[in-house]
């Protein structure tokens, strides 16, 4: 079985309350190298709950700290849990009806793209498996992040924050897993994979390239994950591959310009 530009690709990014503009770069650096058959779908808490898939409750510190009321355990961006929901949204938007949406990616929205999707979606099928990431063995810097985040290490730390689902694959049975109701760490870890750690096939670092880390395994990026922050955040403008970001913040400005100036939005 080998993908085919006709296999329709979904892209579920993580849209943050705090960081919409992280969002459009992101969609924007996906787009500027893709085809029609890429579709950009935001994946924001507020949506999830109209559409009855999402209940977390959480509150803010005085620190400013968000700590979710289920586990009582901080987090950083809003898409933080019900990233694990983009196979059950996918269903609930009824793109299992078109046998040409094969695949479904969610990604954080501090990521940018340097690269055409369609080889990271050859990459995943080479693995075979239903779900694929990039393995990780990474540790953050320090106690704090973006926005003055926690900085909390766990096992599996960023394999979630890009994942390539083959819809033509995935079965459902295949997970143990309560969004509403399950700890952030459990759900993070993947505890709720029936086939366990193996099971999930291993993309190449280059499609989640961590910067002052990624280097050590491989020098040319096909996506850039500014995971402590990006130049949107107070503190990073000066992050390491931070003119990359900024050439795309400044394109997807410049394409939203020209739309509205020929009436398309």
């Amino acid at each position: 079985m080998t993908t085919s530009k006709t296999d329709n690709i979904h892209v579920f990014i993580g849209c943050d309350d705090l960081q919409p503009e992280a969002f459009k770069t992101c969609a924007y650096s996906i787009k500027r190298w893709t085809d029609n058959n890429v579709h950009i779908i935001p994946l924001a808490h507020r949506t999830l709950r109209e559409a009855g898939l999402f209940d977390r409750t959480w509150r803010v510190t005085e620190s400013g700290t968000w700590v979710d009321e289920r586990d009582g355990l901080p987090f950083s961006t809003t898409f933080s849990h019900l990233r694990f929901l983009t196979p059950k949204y996918f269903d609930y938007l009824g793109l299992f009806n078109d046998t040409n949406n094969r695949w479904a990616i969610f990604v954080d929205s501090d990521f940018i793209f340097l690269d055409n999707i369609r080889a990271l979606i050859e990459n995943a099928d080479e693995q075979g498996k239903p779900l694929s990431v990039v393995k990780h063995n990474y540790a953050g810097k320090g106690s704090v992040k973006m926005d003055a985040r926690e900085q909390v290490n766990y096992n599996c730390k960023l394999w979630s924050s890009l994942m390539v689902f083959d819809m033509w694959k995935w079965n459902f049975d295949d997970e143990d897993l309560d969004v509403n109701k399950d700890t952030g760490r459990s759900l993070h870890t993947f505890d709720w994979y029936k086939p366990g750690l193996e099971g999930i096939g291993s993309l190449s670092e280059s499609w989640n390239f961590i910067p002052d880390h990624s280097e050590k395994t491989t020098l040319h990026p096909s996506a850039i994950h500014f995971t402590e922050g990006t130049p949107l955040h107070k503190g990073y403008e000066g992050v390491r591959y931070g003119e990359l970001f900024k050439q795309a913040y400044q394109g997807m400005l410049a394409e939203r310009a020209r739309r509205v100036n020929d009436g398309l939005s």
